[in-house]
């Protein structure tokens, strides 16, 4: 079997919103080209943060970052092959699906419509939205949308998707389909993927690795066999509870 080569290094990460206070404190991890990699756990224990820092969003205090062996650091987000789907989706309103996945195409890339195009019809394709290309943003589905904004930050073909808890906005019912949908994606395209949630369930059944966090730092990192059936400690085993993984 070939060895996955890294593609994001995390060196000594750290970051202070206020004077002293790290809510990210000494953190390192590799994450592989082609992994779904999960931050977990509760709501502030840095895992958005760290995100952002990813994304370009945020600088750190202390640390460096490496993608596919590039230091990117101090890198803005535009110059980073890096795309983050939000929670909110961040789709334009005022432009149909087409034009919303050709956006970053046309404003990052600086590709022209008739060469957007194409690319943007591929993933909505992808994504299975390719009969919804004219319909506007605002007459779809909350999952339709979903996919929507997955095709626009995977039609600019980053070296690492971010995604901070994309699925948090749905109903009960889509969220699982839509799970089970973001996994597929992955598997077919290859795509690094960085996945943000503080849901146990969600993060058993869509990685290939989780990074349990609490207070800034992992405090285990494994398989979601390893951390539901090895915890690493009494506080990790009551957090994971009686989850059963997909």
């Amino acid at each position: 079997m070939e060895k996955k080569q890294p593609i994001i290094e995390l060196k000594h990460i750290k970051k202070c919103y206020t004077k002293d206070v790290p809510v990210i404190y000494d953190f390192n991890l590799t994450i592989n080209e082609g992994e779904f990699v999960t931050f977990l756990g509760p709501s502030g224990c840095g895992k958005t943060t760290l995100l952002n820092l990813l994304g370009g969003f945020l600088k750190p205090d202390a640390g460096s970052i490496f993608l596919d062996g590039q230091e990117i650091t101090s890198h803005a987000p535009e110059e980073r092959p890096v795309s983050t789907v939000f929670q909110s989706y961040a789709l334009f309103p005022h432009m149909n699906v087409l034009e919303n996945v050709c956006y970053g195409l046309r404003f990052f890339h600086r590709m022209k419509k008739r060469d957007a195009v194409p690319v943007a019809e591929k993933y909505l394709d992808i994504v299975g939205l390719s009969e919804y290309a004219k319909t506007s943003v605002t007459a779809l589905s909350g999952g339709q949308q979903q996919r929507v904004a997955l095709a626009r930050a995977m039609a600019t073909e980053p070296k690492v998707l971010l995604l901070d808890e994309p699925l948090s906005n749905l109903d009960a019912s889509l969220r699982l389909r839509m799970r089970g949908e973001l996994k597929r994606l992955q598997r077919k395209t290859g795509m690094t993927m960085i996945f943000v949630t503080h849901d146990q369930e969600e993060a058993l059944s869509l990685s290939d690795r989780i990074a349990v966090m609490k207070q800034g730092c992992i405090v285990q990192n494994g398989t979601p066999e390893e951390i539901y059936y090895e915890p690493a400690n009494e506080e990790i085993a009551a957090f994971i509870g009686k989850t059963n993984p997909d």
